[in-house]
């Protein structure tokens, strides 16, 4: 990414460039055609993808047409039968937002299944400093008109 040569603050891709060197951990020299280099923050900096902007087509009687490139095709999912959740689950829900949670749930099935629960495939653990402590908040009163809502969120919790 650099600034256009008609507006500094407009900042676009350039390229394809090549990267000659990596000069420290987080810039590179970078080769910006006609005999132009520069040295440019790993920030700025992205992979560059080619896009396909033809396709032909190779009939049997064609005799010479070149090197012919084949590119894999993705692997067709099976489709399973469409995925339902028992309605008493979702009844929280408005209509439209079920038929949104159906909608990617049927999109999405290869990564659901029918059985609902706890994942224990994995098991995450966050690592602490040696010297954390936590924050002790100062307890404050709940204003009376409050206290019944709070009493029964507490009871719900239970």
């Amino acid at each position: 990414m650099y600034p256009t040569p008609s507006n500094k603050l407009i900042s676009r891709w350039h390229g394809p460039c090549t990267i000659l060197e990596r000069r420290s951990k987080y810039s590179y020299l970078v080769d910006m055609g006609n005999e132009c280099h520069k040295i440019i923050h790993a920030n700025k900096i992205r992979k560059y993808y080619t896009r396909a902007l033809a396709c032909g087509l190779i009939v049997e009687e064609d005799e010479e047409f070149g090197s012919v490139v084949e590119v894999p095709l993705k692997q067709e999912v099976q489709k399973k039968e469409r995925l339902s959740i028992d309605a008493e689950q979702i009844n929280y829900l408005s209509t439209e937002q079920q038929g949104q949670l159906l909608t990617i749930r049927n999109k999405y099935q290869d990564r659901f299944i029918e059985k609902n629960g706890l994942c224990t495939l994995v098991e995450h653990e966050t690592e602490l400093k040696p010297d954390f402590r936590v924050k002790e908040f100062a307890a404050y009163r709940i204003p009376f008109a409050y206290r019944p809502g709070v009493e029964r969120q507490i009871q719900d919790v239970r």
